[in-house]
């Protein structure tokens, strides 16, 4: 579909009595993107996208046989890319595309399947750019209390130190933003793969969401309840935490292993620190994150929240980590 809708003119009184949409291209799929034959239809003007939103090259082998973008030539009939992926991977071969898993993967540009759907990926976009918008709220805010500050003059110490005060809190504000855009950043441009994927999740202890680092495959799981960008923030937290060495995990794969597949892993370094790190971030990113009991937020009413919420889940070690005080450096 184009932006273009056709006017449909009924009566014929010149005045149009609905709307249709401008179709350009109908298209049925083969699971990696082979065009079903007899299954397709394209205006004469032609249109140049195709499956995952990638550009047809018609050239190369055919109509709809190979598609190109940024990092790749893709050929969907053999379900094989023609250069190697830029993003290197132990467990994959680097001509390997989706993850062999079209159905759950995405790879617009052929860099990497990062995000389990389009859908993911626009919700971790909508977050980022929302941290990115707040950031300049805070700053047009401090900008508007130093003019007025101004207006006001320096010479009493009265009004000195009102402005200042405001000033310092807007700042403590905005600096708290830019640790999580920095942070998101650091996930962005990390050489370690993180995939995002969203579900509506109804386990016990992953009510939110879930991080794990399968050490077979190297790659961070980053898992998020359906559309939740509180969620995603908070789960963000913890794959930057695993680039910090702050926690990690490993895979066993027992014969009578739970059926859980956390209980897959096994943990090491995750404590309650990791955890009011990350509703931390949520917090920041929106003051009404869970609800009214992170409203007033200080290192008693956190603590409190996290030990109650996690203290029957069995991986989590009950203890404040001092070699991580992060989650004491904003509790005063």
């Amino acid at each position: 579909m184009t932006d273009r809708k056709i006017g449909i003119d009924g009566n014929n009184d010149g005045i149009a009595d609905f709307y249709r949409g401008d179709i350009a291209s109908i298209q049925d799929y083969y699971s990696f993107g082979m065009v079903e034959p007899g299954r397709s239809y394209t205006v004469s003007n032609g249109y140049r996208f195709g499956f995952d939103g990638q550009e047809k090259d018609n050239e190369a082998s055919g109509s709809g046989n190979s598609y190109t973008a940024e990092y790749w030539q893709y050929d969907p009939r053999l379900v094989r890319r023609w250069n190697t992926d830029p993003t290197i991977k132990p467990i994959e071969s680097p001509y390997m595309v989706f993850g062999d898993n079209p159905i759950w993967f995405v790879d617009p540009n052929g860099s990497d399947t990062s995000f389990a759907s389009n859908h993911t990926k626009d919700i971790f976009n909508e977050a980022y750019n929302d941290v990115h918008s707040k950031i300049n709220e805070q700053t047009s805010k401090i900008n508007d209390q130093l003019q007025k500050w101004k207006e006001k003059g320096y010479s009493n110490a009265k009004t000195n130190r009102l402005y200042s005060k405001r000033i310092e809190k807007l700042n403590e504000k905005r600096s708290e933003l830019f640790s999580i855009k920095n942070g998101l950043d650091d996930l962005i441009n990390s050489d370690m793969v993180f995939r995002y994927n969203e579900q509506k999740i109804s386990d016990k202890f992953m009510i939110g969401g879930g991080t794990i680092y399968d050490d077979i495959d190297n790659v961070v799981y980053i898992t998020f309840n359906y559309g939740n960008k509180d969620d995603l923030i908070h789960e963000s937290r913890h794959g930057w935490g695993f680039l910090q060495g702050e926690w990690s995990t490993s895979r066993f794969m027992e014969e009578f292993a739970p059926k859980s597949y956390r209980h897959f892993y096994v943990y090491y370094g995750y404590d309650y620190s990791d955890e009011v790190n990350a509703y931390n971030w949520g917090y920041i990113y929106n003051w009404n994150y869970v609800g009214s009991q992170l409203r007033i937020m200080n290192c008693t009413t956190i603590k409190q929240f996290v030990e109650t919420k996690y203290v029957e889940l069995p991986i989590i070690n009950k203890t404040f980590d001092p070699q991580y005080p992060e989650c004491n450096s904003y509790c005063k």
